[in-house]
């Protein structure tokens, strides 16, 4: 998930973190969570205000469970 530059501040990012959500929840795979994995402290930030939980003994990496997900539509 990446949004040029000259973009920043217009919520493009959230628009395509929730989309990627709402197409995780629709597929017919059974999922349990999103994981990323941020590419720095700033990255780890944003998903981190988006609900996403860092992993224990790796803070870079985040995961957004589902049902938390489906409980915010």
């Amino acid at each position: 998930l990446a949004v040029d530059r000259r973009f920043t501040g217009q919520q493009l990012g959230a628009a395509l973190l929730w989309d990627a959500a709402q197409r995780a929840l629709a597929s017919s795979l059974a999922a349990f969570a999103l994981v990323v994995d941020a590419k720095d402290d700033g990255a780890a930030a944003f998903y981190r205000h988006h609900g996403f939980v860092p992993c224990a003994d790796q803070p870079l990496q985040l995961f957004l469970p589902l049902a938390s997900f489906r409980s915010r539509i």
